[in-house]
């Protein structure tokens, strides 16, 4: 005789496995969607909204380049909040830094 889905001893499907899901399937499921969500809220992915990408945009666009000045002050500042007063010598070393590494700004 041939094999049906249905037997006559099993009323509904022999299939079990295939209505419900097994907890490693559930397990990497709930993984893969949790990726997928990280990855939006990044602006990436399938759940990606276009608000986010237009966010990103403007919140580039607000950012504007340091100036040399500002760029010295928060260098200063920084380095004096670890070791203290800077003297002449070390203010002039790191102006010396910061301009070799900011070749182009004045």
């Amino acid at each position: 005789p041939a094999v049906s889905p249905q037997s006559p001893i099993f009323p509904a499907s022999t299939m079990i496995a295939d209505a419900e899901m097994s907890p490693a399937k559930a397990r990497i499921e709930a993984a893969k969607r949790a990726q997928q969500e990280k990855l939006a809220n990044r602006g990436y992915g399938e759940l990606a909204t276009p608000k986010a990408d237009a966010a990103k945009s403007a919140d580039s666009s607000a950012l504007k380049p340091k100036t040399f000045a500002q760029l010295l002050a928060a260098s200063v500042e920084q380095r004096e909040s670890i070791s203290g007063r800077l003297s002449d010598e070390e203010y002039a070393l790191l102006e010396k830094k910061i301009r070799a590494a900011y070749p182009g700004l004045l």
